[in-house]
């Protein structure tokens, strides 16, 4: 047996960053806000990633983005939406060692951001990893509605204005992610629908 098959909630959060940021895309993130019009005026995206990035977001929050995340995030984002496979095989390994030890035991959000900037999803991951886990008896959209209340509580917790928008564009897609491919990573005892 290899160590991703005795990890179910690892295999899974593989699955939730490919699909959260494939969702990124086809999310409508439409604003009426104006595109930046100085590339040179923000402090951490450079030319090559803000033309990534406006293929998914809008310019006030490509504005945002890097005013609230860091670079790691911003490049892992960028890398995302070029190519989700090839982004997951550069995520650092060690996190899947911290995995393995159980299934029932959390992992944070893996291999996904456990952070948005300040907003600091691991919490909040950790209890879904529970919520899905073998001795869990909360049905699975009972899971899944409480890691959207958690990670929305989380943005507003720290943000206002643009960068919370942002932030609950960002759980809103994690969201979305979990209950397109979650199903089959959900060992609870309750119902998996």
């Amino acid at each position: 047996m290899s160590l991703l098959s005795k990890n179910q909630p690892a295999k899974f959060v593989i699955s939730l960053f490919i699909a959260l940021f494939m969702a990124l895309g086809a999310s409508s993130l439409a604003s009426a806000a104006p595109a930046v019009s100085n590339v040179s005026s923000l402090k951490k995206i450079n030319s090559y990633e803000y033309k990534v990035l406006k293929k998914n977001f809008t310019g006030q929050q490509i504005n945002a983005l890097d005013s609230m995340a860091t670079d790691q995030e911003i490049s892992q984002l960028v890398a995302v939406i070029q190519n989700p496979n090839a982004a997951v095989e550069t995520v650092n390994q060690p996190r899947l060692m911290v995995a393995t030890y159980a299934s029932s035991a959390p992992n944070g959000c893996s291999y996904s951001p456990d952070s948005f900037g300040s907003a600091n999803f691991k919490p909040t991951c950790d209890a879904h990893d529970l919520c899905y886990s073998d001795f869990s008896t909360t049905d699975r959209i009972g899971c899944d509605k409480t890691f959207l209340q958690g990670l929305l509580a989380e943005c507003s917790r720290v943000y206002t204005g643009i960068k919370r928008s942002t932030c609950n564009v960002v759980a809103n897609t994690y969201y979305t992610a979990v209950r397109t491919v979650g199903g089959s990573f959900y060992e609870g005892q309750g119902s998996a629908a």
